[in-house]
Protein backbone atom coordinates (compact mmCIF):
# COMPACT_ATOMS: atom_id res chain seq x y z
CA UNK A 1 0.00 0.00 0.00
CA UNK A 2 1.47 3.40 -0.90
CA UNK A 3 2.66 5.46 2.04
CA UNK A 4 0.13 8.29 1.59
CA UNK A 5 -2.83 5.92 1.43
CA UNK A 6 -1.54 4.07 4.47
CA UNK A 7 -1.41 7.31 6.44
CA UNK A 8 -4.68 8.66 5.08
CA UNK A 9 -2.99 11.54 3.23
CA UNK A 10 -4.45 10.77 -0.18
CA UNK A 11 -7.56 12.94 0.12
CA UNK A 12 -7.35 15.64 -2.53
CA UNK A 13 -8.39 19.03 -1.29
CA UNK A 14 -8.59 18.28 2.42
CA UNK A 15 -9.65 21.05 4.73
CA UNK A 16 -6.48 22.92 5.80
CA UNK A 17 -7.15 22.10 9.46
CA UNK A 18 -7.36 18.42 8.56
CA UNK A 19 -4.08 18.66 6.59
CA UNK A 20 -2.36 20.15 9.62
CA UNK A 21 -3.80 17.51 11.93
CA UNK A 22 -2.80 14.62 9.64
CA UNK A 23 0.75 15.84 9.15
CA UNK A 24 1.32 16.76 12.76
CA UNK A 25 -0.02 13.40 13.92
CA UNK A 26 2.37 11.67 11.52
CA UNK A 27 5.36 13.67 12.73
CA UNK A 28 4.55 13.32 16.42
CA UNK A 29 4.27 9.56 15.97
CA UNK A 30 7.95 9.47 14.98
CA UNK A 31 9.61 12.28 16.87
CA UNK A 32 8.96 14.38 19.91
CA UNK A 33 8.83 17.17 20.87
CA UNK A 34 7.66 19.15 17.87
CA UNK A 35 8.13 22.92 17.78
CA UNK A 36 5.70 25.02 15.81
CA UNK A 37 2.93 22.52 16.38
CA UNK A 38 0.25 25.17 16.60
CA UNK A 39 -1.98 25.38 13.58
CA UNK A 40 -1.13 28.54 11.63
CA UNK A 41 -3.64 31.30 12.05
CA UNK A 42 -5.64 31.90 8.90
CA UNK A 43 -4.58 35.12 7.24
CA UNK A 44 -5.69 36.79 4.02
CA UNK A 45 -4.76 34.71 0.94
CA UNK A 46 -2.33 37.38 -0.32
CA UNK A 47 -0.41 37.32 2.95
CA UNK A 48 -0.30 33.51 2.94
CA UNK A 49 1.00 33.54 -0.64
CA UNK A 50 3.85 35.94 0.23
CA UNK A 51 4.75 33.83 3.25
CA UNK A 52 4.72 30.63 1.19
CA UNK A 53 7.01 32.17 -1.43
CA UNK A 54 9.61 32.62 1.30
CA UNK A 55 9.02 29.23 2.90
CA UNK A 56 9.33 27.13 -0.27
CA UNK A 57 12.74 28.70 -0.90
CA UNK A 58 13.95 27.26 2.44
CA UNK A 59 15.47 23.82 2.89
CA UNK A 60 12.81 21.52 4.36
CA UNK A 61 15.59 19.51 6.01
CA UNK A 62 16.29 22.53 8.23
CA UNK A 63 12.62 22.96 9.15
CA UNK A 64 11.04 21.51 12.25
CA UNK A 65 8.20 19.04 11.66
CA UNK A 66 5.65 21.52 12.95
CA UNK A 67 6.94 24.09 10.45
CA UNK A 68 6.56 21.57 7.62
CA UNK A 69 3.00 20.82 8.75
CA UNK A 70 2.31 24.58 8.81
CA UNK A 71 3.77 24.96 5.29
CA UNK A 72 1.39 22.37 3.85
CA UNK A 73 -1.50 23.70 5.91
CA UNK A 74 -0.93 27.11 4.33
CA UNK A 75 -0.76 25.52 0.88
CA UNK A 76 -4.05 23.72 1.51
CA UNK A 77 -5.58 26.99 2.70
CA UNK A 78 -4.37 28.85 -0.39
CA UNK A 79 -5.58 26.07 -2.70
CA UNK A 80 -9.00 26.19 -1.10
CA UNK A 81 -9.28 30.01 -1.13
CA UNK A 82 -7.68 30.85 -4.50
CA UNK A 83 -7.49 27.58 -6.41
CA UNK A 84 -4.92 25.05 -7.51
CA UNK A 85 -3.34 27.48 -9.98
CA UNK A 86 -2.07 29.54 -7.01
CA UNK A 87 0.38 26.75 -6.16
CA UNK A 88 2.04 26.60 -9.59
CA UNK A 89 4.38 29.50 -8.90
CA UNK A 90 5.83 27.66 -5.91
CA UNK A 91 7.15 24.81 -8.08
CA UNK A 92 9.62 27.23 -9.67
CA UNK A 93 10.71 28.67 -6.32
CA UNK A 94 10.99 25.45 -4.34
CA UNK A 95 14.62 24.66 -3.50
CA UNK A 96 14.05 21.35 -1.72
CA UNK A 97 14.11 18.78 -4.56
CA UNK A 98 11.32 16.53 -3.31
CA UNK A 99 9.01 19.47 -2.66
CA UNK A 100 9.81 20.79 -6.13
CA UNK A 101 8.91 17.45 -7.75
CA UNK A 102 5.63 17.27 -5.83
CA UNK A 103 4.68 20.83 -6.76
CA UNK A 104 5.69 20.29 -10.40
CA UNK A 105 3.46 17.21 -10.57
CA UNK A 106 0.59 19.20 -9.02
CA UNK A 107 1.17 22.02 -11.53
CA UNK A 108 1.17 19.47 -14.37
CA UNK A 109 -2.29 18.32 -13.29
CA UNK A 110 -1.19 14.80 -12.34
CA UNK A 111 -3.57 12.59 -10.39
CA UNK A 112 -2.80 11.83 -6.72
CA UNK A 113 -1.63 8.34 -7.76
CA UNK A 114 0.78 9.79 -10.34
CA UNK A 115 2.14 12.26 -7.80
CA UNK A 116 2.70 9.48 -5.26
CA UNK A 117 4.44 7.33 -7.87
CA UNK A 118 6.81 10.20 -8.76
CA UNK A 119 7.55 10.97 -5.11
CA UNK A 120 8.00 7.34 -4.08
CA UNK A 121 10.36 6.80 -7.03
CA UNK A 122 12.37 9.83 -5.90
CA UNK A 123 12.41 8.48 -2.34
CA UNK A 124 13.78 5.13 -3.53
CA UNK A 125 16.50 6.88 -5.55
CA UNK A 126 17.45 9.01 -2.54
CA UNK A 127 17.58 5.97 -0.25
CA UNK A 128 19.75 4.07 -2.73
CA UNK A 129 22.19 7.00 -2.97
CA UNK A 130 22.27 7.45 0.82
CA UNK A 131 22.99 3.77 1.35
CA UNK A 132 25.90 3.87 -1.09
CA UNK A 133 27.37 6.96 0.58
CA UNK A 134 27.02 5.46 4.07
CA UNK A 135 28.62 2.19 2.99
CA UNK A 136 31.53 4.09 1.42
CA UNK A 137 31.91 6.19 4.58
CA UNK A 138 31.94 3.12 6.82
CA UNK A 139 34.46 1.29 4.64
CA UNK A 140 36.65 4.40 4.33
CA UNK A 141 36.61 5.10 8.08
CA UNK A 142 37.53 1.50 8.87
CA UNK A 143 40.33 1.55 6.29
CA UNK A 144 41.76 4.75 7.77
CA UNK A 145 41.45 3.37 11.31
CA UNK A 146 43.30 0.20 10.27
CA UNK A 147 46.07 2.22 8.62
CA UNK A 148 45.40 0.94 5.09
CA UNK A 149 47.34 2.36 2.17
CA UNK A 150 45.47 4.64 -0.25
CA UNK A 151 45.18 1.77 -2.75
CA UNK A 152 43.78 -0.55 -0.08
CA UNK A 153 41.31 2.15 0.97
CA UNK A 154 40.09 2.56 -2.61
CA UNK A 155 39.75 -1.23 -2.90
CA UNK A 156 37.75 -1.46 0.36
CA UNK A 157 35.48 1.40 -0.71
CA UNK A 158 34.91 -0.23 -4.09
CA UNK A 159 34.04 -3.55 -2.45
CA UNK A 160 31.70 -1.81 0.00
CA UNK A 161 29.99 -0.05 -2.89
CA UNK A 162 29.57 -3.35 -4.72
CA UNK A 163 28.04 -4.96 -1.60
CA UNK A 164 25.69 -2.00 -1.15
CA UNK A 165 24.57 -2.20 -4.79
CA UNK A 166 24.10 -5.98 -4.50
CA UNK A 167 21.98 -5.43 -1.40
CA UNK A 168 19.85 -2.89 -3.22
CA UNK A 169 19.36 -5.18 -6.21
CA UNK A 170 18.38 -8.18 -4.09
CA UNK A 171 14.72 -9.23 -4.42
CA UNK A 172 12.48 -7.42 -1.99
CA UNK A 173 11.05 -9.42 0.89
CA UNK A 174 8.12 -7.06 1.12
CA UNK A 175 4.87 -8.90 0.64
CA UNK A 176 6.42 -12.33 1.34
Amino acid sequence: MPFAQHRGLHGAGDNPRIVHHKLLTFFVAYRAPVRGAQRPEQKPAEEVQVQLEQQVAQDLAAMDYGEIAALFTDMAYLRRRVGLHALHVFAERATYPTLRVGLERIAAGDSPAQIMTALESRLNDMLRESRLRYQATIAGALAVQKGCTPDETVEKNSAAGDRAVDGLNAPSRQGM
